[in-house]
């Protein structure tokens, strides 16, 4: 259990895990885009609408591709995973409320 706690709080040891872990995700993300028709997206095109009809994996995907974004182009390099999961529930509120408007300003806005 410390050992977990410790991965958890310190972002040098999380980094190797977390790394594993988007890679697999892209990994998997490429092998389903091969089944799909449409493979390339302009992600500050995609609406709130469009992200709330996405099935479940679809947008857990979306959702992870878009933290790592956001948190790239603010320079954040601590994951914190309940920070996020909130952030997320509060998009989904902002997407319900705000339904044409694009998903990144809906990430952009509650992650500020």
């Amino acid at each position: 259990m410390q050992h977990q706690e410790a991965m958890m709080t310190s972002p040098r040891k999380a980094s190797p895990i977390l790394v594993a872990t988007l890679v697999t995700i892209a990994f998997i993300g490429l092998a389903r885009a091969e089944d799909d028709v449409e493979t390339r997206l302009q992600i500050d095109e995609i609406t709130c609408r469009e992200a709330l009809k996405m099935s479940g994996d679809e947008r857990t995907f979306t959702a992870i591709f878009f933290h790592g974004f956001v948190s790239g182009k603010k320079n954040e390099t601590l994951f914190d995973a309940a920070a996020l999961s909130e952030a997320t529930d509060k998009i989904a509120d902002f997407c319900i409320d705000n339904p044409s408007e694009p998903l990144l300003k809906a990430f952009e806005t509650i992650r500020k």
